[in-house]
């Protein structure tokens, strides 16, 4: 649990492109990887019923120091007898929450039903989740953050680079753990399908399988990375925590705490998610899936 994939996003990193870890540095040679480490921040709604919070509330705190996978097998099986090659097939899972809220210590994200059945009935597997930036942190947009970027690969989509790492970081050192780098099935719920969505149609080479379950890339209301809506947006945030909005290294000063309690005031937070940003997201992935053949005509 608790295993790093990037370096935190924090300060000069808030709304950038998720940095690799360079050369294991910081990352002690004895990693404690007993405990879930905290979730990435978001959004509480009043609403969230006591089950609600059970099986989705990030259980393991928040910060914005979020960005770690955790890897599950299980425990004590003689994988040797089972695997060709003793190598397991991996599965990774993006957890969901509208792209605002969610955790991968929530109980209704923890693989322990998937691991052993499919210990029991099939082939053993490894199991991976990991958490990725939420609501503002993850998906803001607008004309500002376009200007403030060199490379404007990723502007809106942060929650989208992180996970494209974390599947990255896997295909990296999974072996090390008994996987199979070649054999890789992202699968996610909700906002997490909708996430292997765009991991489909943006990076196929990341693995080998893909399951959605309960969403899809179409079934987002895609807006322009500069449009005036995302623009607006942007305005609202920066007036509530007291900057001007193009003045970015303002906003990357603000405790995140003031960022999510703006969300919550403004109800703005229900708007963030994917955008077409020209580049990673370069049209509407109906669209894009039309040009591939996997759609037909509407």
């Amino acid at each position: 649990l608790g295993i790093p994939y990037a370096r935190p996003p924090v300060d000069d990193l808030r709304w950038t492109a998720p940095q690799e870890l360079p050369d294991q540095a910081g990352i002690p040679r004895v990693l404690n990887a007993t405990e879930y480490k905290p979730g990435c921040p978001q959004f509480r709604s009043s609403k969230l019923s006591d089950l609600g919070r059970m099986l989705v509330g990030v259980e393991s705190g928040e910060s914005e120091d979020c960005l770690y996978l955790n890897i599950y097998r299980v425990r004590g099986a003689d994988y040797n007898t089972r695997l060709k090659n003793n190598k397991q097939k991996v599965v990774v899972f993006v957890h969901g929450g509208a792209f605002s809220t969610g955790a991968s210590s929530a109980r209704l994200y923890r693989p322990q039903d998937l691991l052993v059945n499919g210990w029991t009935e099939g082939d053993p597997i490894i199991m991976v989740t990991f958490d990725y930036r939420l609501g503002v942190l993850g998906w803001a947009a607008g004309s500002e953050l376009l200007k403030d970027h060199t490379s404007k690969q990723g502007v809106g989509n942060y929650g989208l680079l992180d996970q494209m790492m974390a599947v990255e970081w896997v295909k990296r050192h999974i072996a090390a753990f008994g996987g199979d780098p070649d054999d890789i099935t992202i699968m996610g719920h909700s906002a997490g399908a909708m996430s292997v969505s765009y991991l489909q149609l943006i990076r196929p080479d990341l693995a080998q399988k893909w399951i959605l379950l309960s969403g899809t890339s179409i079934g987002w209301k895609h807006r322009m990375a500069d449009s005036d809506f995302e623009d607006q947006v942007w305005q609202r945030f920066a007036e509530h925590v007291k900057c001007a909005p193009d003045d970015i290294q303002c906003m990357r000063a603000v405790p995140v705490g003031h960022l999510i309690t703006a969300g919550s005031v403004l109800r703005a937070d229900y708007l963030f998610g994917p955008t077409i940003d020209y580049s990673l997201i370069k049209a509407d992935p109906f669209n894009l899936l039309q040009q591939q053949n996997q759609v037909g005509p509407t």
